[in-house]
């Protein structure tokens, strides 16, 4: 069963159960997730943060964005949408400052700690140079410029609030098949040419030319020219964003889309592969979005699967 609770803001808590509707959207690479909940109306007052149970399993913990009332001839009822926890990084601007070497904890505790968040896990990192936060740089943008600088990674905060500095160690192995246990109701497999980039060449110096060429050979080897330009004096000589971008791109450019019944929340990052007796199977691939939906037809979630191992040799 779905349990809500609900806080307003003079911190009195209310449970709810049973909502009309609801939709669950997670992706790798959106800071937040959201979620989306219908009740049948209930005389509530403003209210600031919800939580939602599986049972007894927390699965989001977020602020409410928006509280609206929908009267119709039919029905009357209480939307509710929400943001994770991640909101609160993205919705504040952080205190420009210099750092000289800084560690996780040090960024943790200036920047994430305030805003509730109890501890992070990974390992406690370092910066070894000096580490600028320029003014208008959210609390958000300085945790992922951290992550990156630290050990080239991106940091992952879960839809309950949990950190994770070096991404999201998820150790769940997902197998899917038309004709298994986990059985879905379609499936789509997509490969994207246009979203690959075969190189993105650099400027490393103000009054230089683009002459750094960073290159995907994959790419090149596969008949893709597509070429972009990244001025990295602009941007603190922060030349490994060449190397981000041809792997973003690679990563869209493959997908798999399922569809499949009841309900998959805690999966992001999981590794999964496919079988499917037209396609055959699918392996090394990892989950890179989770869309959920409840309604009058059921509940069915929506997972877009990735390859894993996709770094770009340069």
């Amino acid at each position: 069963m779905l349990t809500f609770i609900l806080t307003d803001i003079n911190g009195d808590s209310h449970t709810l159960t049973n909502p009309v509707s609801m939709t669950f959207n997670s992706e790798e690479n959106v800071p937040a997730d959201d979620l989306s909940v219908v009740f049948p109306w209930d005389e509530l007052p403003e209210l600031t943060t919800i939580e939602a149970y599986d049972g007894a399993k927390l699965f989001f913990r977020g602020v409410i964005d928006e509280q609206m009332t929908i009267i119709s001839r039919e029905s009357i009822c209480t939307r509710l949408a929400a943001r994770s926890m991640a909101a609160l990084l993205l919705d504040n601007e952080a205190k420009p400052v210099c750092y000289n070497h800084p560690s996780a904890s040090v960024i943790f505790e200036r920047h994430l700690k305030p805003y509730g968040f109890a501890d992070f896990k990974g390992e406690n990192a370092v910066v070894k140079r000096r580490f600028i936060v320029p003014k208008g740089m959210t609390e958000w943008q300085v945790l992922e410029k951290f992550c990156r600088k630290s050990f080239g990674g991106s940091p992952r905060i879960s839809s309950t609030g949990i950190v994770y500095i070096n991404s999201r160690e998820h150790r769940e192995h997902l197998v899917f098949s038309d004709r298994g246990e986990r059985k879905y109701i379609s499936i789509k497999e997509n490969t994207r040419r246009c979203k690959l980039l075969s190189e993105v060449c650099v400027k490393v110096e103000e009054g230089s030319s683009y002459d750094f060429a960073v290159r995907d050979e994959e790419a090149l080897s596969r008949g893709v020219v597509a070429r972009r330009y990244y001025d990295a004096s602009l941007n603190n000589n922060e030349d490994d964003i060449a190397v981000i971008m041809l792997n973003n791109a690679r990563k869209a450019s493959y997908e798999i889309t399922l569809t499949v019944p009841g309900r998959i929340t805690d999966a992001l990052g999981a590794a999964a592969e496919v079988r499917n007796s037209r396609l055959g199977e699918r392996r090394g691939l990892y989950v890179s979005s989770i869309f959920y939906r409840l309604g009058s037809g059921g509940e069915f979630t929506t997972l877009r699967l990735r390859k894993e191992g996709t770094n770009v040799d340069t």
